[in-house]
């Protein structure tokens, strides 16, 4: 049987792809909306005759893996994806007329960035002329928020215009979604332009980004200290030493 966590991922990209929110797939089952929340986040398994039912309306739960794999659509991406087929509609149009690199949008439709900052989701919608909906929303926001920090948000590394100003942290990760570098200041968009002088940082090596703010230098120091220590090899950049400063 499938670990809690991988059903509960199965259950939220389903969800997604029948672009529901938690309320109205709950509304369908006849339960509560907390419950959808507690089984996508794998604190609980929904019992057999649940699991039916959710199969019946938002199609196979069983993968041949135990998690996804990043390029699975996010509700923002499906939403995207949508409004670009009824506009008919490129992305390389989009991002002209939304100021919103091609890069990034792509990067929305296939789910290697989720959490997009409120300024590029309203960019895209004023481009496609519609709303994303307000539920979706909502949704995006409860799920990139960090208890006692803040919103932990994708940005393009490879697009200046998408640099965050905020002071934080922020981390690197490759094409295959695996995080390369950990780095922290107190301008994000200074620190992006001190590396575009590294040889390292080139695509695919440095693909796509993630950044919370954090305003106390000395919390900084510590929560970047921290999470590359968890990284151990896999935060190869810092591994090899690169510059620190400020």
């Amino acid at each position: 049987m499938k670990s809690s966590s991988a059903i509960g991922s199965r259950i939220r990209t389903q969800r997604f792809a029948n672009g529901l929110t938690q309320a109205q797939l709950a509304a369908k089952l006849h339960v509560k909306q907390p419950t959808i929340a507690v089984w996508e986040s794998g604190k609980q398994t929904p019992p057999e005759s649940r699991i039916e039912e959710l199969e019946r309306v938002i199609g196979h739960l069983s993968s041949g893996q135990e998690s996804e794999p990043y390029e699975t659509p996010s509700i923002l991406g499906k939403w995207l994806s949508q409004n670009l087929s009824k506009k008919n509609m490129t992305v390389a149009e989009l991002a002209d007329k939304s100021g919103v690199s091609s890069a990034t949008i792509y990067n929305l439709q296939n789910g290697r960035a989720e959490n997009a900052r409120q300024s590029t989701i309203e960019k895209l919608e004023f481009a496609l002329g519609e709303r994303f909906p307000k539920e979706f929303r909502n949704e995006i926001e409860a799920d990139s928020k960090v208890q006692g920090f803040g919103e932990f948000l994708d940005f393009n590394p490879n697009e200046a215009s998408e640099w965050p100003s905020d002071p934080g942290i922020y981390v690197l990760y490759d094409i295959a979604n695996r995080p390369t570098y950990v780095g922290q200041g107190t301008s994000i968009a200074q620190r992006i332009r001190d590396h575009q002088n590294q040889k390292w940082f080139i695509t695919p090596f440095v693909q796509s980004a993630s950044y919370i703010k954090i305003t106390d230098k000395q919390q900084r120091l510590n929560i970047e200290k921290l999470l590359i220590k968890f990284l151990k090899n896999n935060a190869v950049v810092n591994r090899q030493n690169v510059d620190r400063k400020e």
